[in-house]
């Protein structure tokens, strides 16, 4: 049997910005779930908690993820 790979994960957060505490928190719980699947690989990039860094967030995301979670905030 054929070993399984493991989803590569992106996520846009706020990681900084007015969002920052929700993202933040975001990103601790993927880091918790990272902890258990450590052979999975997580990207995380910043969208400042606005529209254009969340665009820009999400061109570095592009094509590296199989996944791809988005932003916490419904305003960007």
């Amino acid at each position: 049997m054929r070993p399984v790979a493991l989803p590569v994960i992106g996520a846009a957060l706020s990681l900084s910005g007015r969002y920052a505490p929700f993202g933040s928190a975001i990103a601790d719980g993927l880091g918790a779930w990272h902890d258990l699947e450590p052979g999975a690989r997580l990207l995380i990039e910043d969208d400042a908690s606005d529209e254009e860094g969340l665009a820009r967030a999400l061109r570095r995301l592009e094509g590296r993820c199989d996944l791809l979670l988005g932003p916490y905030s419904t305003r960007l």
